[in-house]
């Protein structure tokens, strides 16, 4: 085949001395281009009940078309509306878009500032982001089982060290195997939780989970904690977070995760969230913190 055609999106191929109409295309999601060029590439997203969706990734955030079963006269101007608003995301993100990272990377560690949120302030956050500057990416429903040798030594004990199953509950054919090695720190007044991944990725194996569990018993390893976490990934300028409600023991508990990369996001975190009512944070090792959560339902405490 030969390309007779490109640009930033699509790309047409014809079979070499091939005389027909037939070619071959490939094209890149909208969203892969970058929000500074979606004005001129993306489709208009209009569902069967006239609902026009001006970007991709905000589902939620759309315009009703159709008053009283008819197209409404002022189309235009409700499209025209629609372009304002993929405009703001082009001067924010620019060839950049909030679902992608365009540039590849090797995650060795991972910062995480946690905080636990009161229920009226997860209740808040989820129905009201927009007010909070938040661009809301995607939705998550996960499982975490935690595994540790029989007979552990103190940094196990300690959740020093970790060994999780990783469940995505829309893609259960394949769990992930993930170690790492944890810390606690402090930085420009933030606790961070340092995760540092003891192989590239972070992921040792990647198959179903009952092939995990078997290789994890032959290993003399246990099974210790398991929950249950969904939520929203979010985004707060270049910062990525979520928050989630976890299922543990029967107990729900309500969990902001923070991931800031450099000293402005650390700043950023600090003055919207460090003193703001309904967040608390979590100032000890993760692990332990969810342990004693599972153990307040245990006792009835």
């Amino acid at each position: 085949i030969v390309c007779i055609s490109k640009d930033d999106r699509k790309t047409v191929y014809k079979l070499i001395n091939d005389k027909s109409d037939f070619c071959i295309e490939t094209v890149k999601c909208t969203c892969k281009v970058g929000c500074l060029k979606c004005l001129r590439y993306r489709p208009l997203m209009i569902n069967t009940e006239g609902k026009y969706f001006p970007c991709f990734i905000e589902q939620e955030n759309y315009i009703n078309l159709i008053q009283n079963q008819t197209i409404s006269p002022d189309i235009n101007n409700y499209i025209g509306e629609g372009n304002r608003r993929i405009s703001e995301f082009a001067v924010r993100y620019g060839n950049n878009s909030p679902i992608l990272n365009n540039e590849p990377t090797l995650e060795k560690y991972r910062d995480i500032v946690y905080f636990e949120l009161s229920k009226d302030a997860y209740k808040d956050i989820k129905e009201n982001y927009r007010s909070y500057e938040l661009l809301r990416t995607r939705y998550f429903d996960q499982e975490y089982i935690h595994f540790i040798p029989i007979n552990p030594s103190d940094s196990w004990k300690n959740y020093k060290k970790t060994l999780r199953i990783m469940i995505n509950n829309f893609y259960k054919e394949k769990a992930k195997l993930i170690k790492s090695n944890n810390k606690v720190i402090e930085e420009d007044g933030l606790v961070l939780n340092r995760v540092v991944f003891s192989h590239q990725n972070s992921v040792l194996i990647e198959n179903d989970i009952n092939s995990i569990k078997e290789i994890l018993e032959h290993l003399d390893y246990v099974q210790t904690i398991y929950f249950k976490l969904k939520g929203y990934y979010y985004k707060l300028n270049y910062i990525n977070l979520s928050i989630s409600e976890m299922d543990i023991n029967g107990r729900t508990v309500y969990i902001g995760a923070f991931f800031p990369k450099n000293k402005e996001d650390r700043e950023l975190i600090k003055d919207r969230y460090l003193n703001k009512e309904g967040f608390s944070m979590i100032t000890e090792n993760y692990y332990n913190f969810i342990v004693k959560k599972a153990q307040e339902k245990k006792n009835g405490d």
